[in-house]
């Protein structure tokens, strides 16, 4: 059983679907893809800054969500209700247009014997796409300043707080809050403090104190998470699933 699927069970212990997920940082969607497998009636909203990254994510979860044929570990993919929404914007601890550091490599010889890569299932990602500039290694990329020798160019994106989001949107209660922000953890909970009132379930990941400045580590995590009422369940990794205290 995936990490996804182990979270809908917990989830569903506490209610039935749909089930309403807000995803922060994106990537190119395979999370997206597999949290819609997993939970089949279910509402995402997702944030992804990153331009490139983001116009993947568009354009696989479409293919995917219109008939696409594809398949996780040999299984056809079976949608339910799905309603979904891509908004192409950094989510922080303030409003405003903030620099963000794009990781990638250098392309390899070896890349080039790949003329495709596979995101989920069939969908792939062509070649020509995989090896434009900002594409490889950019799920490194973060609005945290990186530590160490990896390359990465800046940009500048707009940002947003959660908090604001909420205040503009209809949603009104969230079962998870899924936070992958390499690093950029702390300051998405700061922007999302009132909004945390109606969230359930948050999962985010920890440890990344060497690799990003300012970033927290495991310890620092679950103190300040608990500093807000949200309770360490379970880890997966480095990856720490909370729950709201009742």
């Amino acid at each position: 059983m995936s990490k996804i699927e182990k979270i809908r069970d917990f989830i569903a212990k506490e209610k039935g679907e749909p089930a309403v997920i807000v995803e922060v940082g994106a990537h190119w969607g395979q999370d997206t893809i597999r949290f819609v497998q997993a939970f089949k009636d279910v509402d995402i909203y997702s944030f992804e800054p990153n331009p490139i990254s983001a116009e993947i994510n568009r354009g696989f979860v479409r293919s995917a969500l219109e008939g696409e044929e594809m398949k996780i570990l040999g299984e056809d993919l079976k949608f339910g209700k799905v309603n979904f929404k891509l908004y192409q914007a950094a989510v922080s601890n303030k409003c405003g247009v903030l620099d963000f550091f794009c990781t990638y490599r250098d392309l390899r010889e070896s890349d080039k014997l790949e003329s495709n890569r596979h995101l989920v299932g069939d969908i792939v990602l062509g070649y020509e796409t995989f090896s434009h500039p900002g594409v490889i290694a950019a799920d490194g990329s973060s609005l945290n300043k990186l530590l160490g020798d990896d390359l990465f160019e800046t940009i500048q994106v707009n940002a947003i707080t959660l908090d604001s989001w909420y205040t503009e949107t209809d949603v009104k209660h969230i079962d998870l809050l899924w936070i992958d922000v390499q690093g950029h953890e702390k300051s998405v909970i700061e922007g999302a403090k009132n909004m945390l009132k109606n969230v359930d379930w948050i999962i985010l990941e920890t440890g990344e104190e060497k690799s990003y400045e300012g970033a927290m580590s495991k310890q620092e995590t679950v103190d300040f998470m608990e500093s807000l009422s949200f309770d360490p369940i379970r880890t997966f990794g480095s990856d720490v699933l909370l729950r709201r205290i009742k």
